[in-house]
């Protein structure tokens, strides 16, 4: 496996020498999911899908000596290569078995579920923005059309995918509700 560089080394070299590490470290171990995220100091790889618990054992057996962690509702396995911890990570639920350990009475607050149903519901009348993103020509590209431009292309049949929906108001879009004081509301005259 690589070494790390000397104390001196620079951040960069420091993290160029932990990931030589990892690969190392991943060619030794092929039956060890590769990790596709990077988030600071840590590469995470993520299990899911199959079985999960088989995958996460087979990698804590690779990683030998590996500190485990609950986070949130994920199990985790890390191990630190250099300046580099290489995480695997699946939910709790998919590898851990959930044991009752025992019971306890709990005492909160909560709303009165009668006091809920017995509340009036009313309709209101209230302004919704419609909107449009309009993208600009793309960076890689200067000569390219805007993605409004590139959805309302030339021959685009109408209602297709290509062409974007008409336009309803608010005022089209949501009735206006009506109400005196001391009278239930109403819908454009309905109850």
């Amino acid at each position: 496996m690589s070494a790390l560089p000397a104390a001196t080394a620079s951040p960069r070299a420091e993290f160029l020498a932990s990931l030589r590490q990892i690969i190392d470290w991943l060619q030794a171990h092929r039956d060890v999911p590769a990790p596709f995220h990077l988030l600071g100091d840590k590469l995470y790889i993520y299990l899911h899908g199959e079985d999960p618990r088989a995958a996460m054992a087979a990698i804590a057996r690779a990683m030998g000596n590996a500190d485990k962690s609950i986070d949130g509702d994920h199990f985790e396995l890390r191990r630190r290569f250099g300046v580099i911890t290489l995480v695997a990570s699946a939910r709790r639920d998919e590898v851990c078995e959930r044991v009752v350990v025992g019971t306890r009475e709990v005492t909160r607050r909560a709303p009165d579920p009668h006091a809920l149903a017995a509340l009036p519901v009313v309709t209101v009348t209230e302004i919704v923005e419609d909107v449009e993103w309009v993208c600009p020509p793309s960076l890689l590209n200067p000569d390219a059309p805007s993605s409004a431009q590139s959805m309302a292309g030339a021959g685009a049949a109408p209602g297709s995918a290509a062409e974007p929906p008409p336009r309803v108001s608010a005022a089209e879009a949501v009735p206006a509700v009506h109400a005196t004081a001391g009278t239930p509301p109403t819908v454009d005259g309905a109850l």
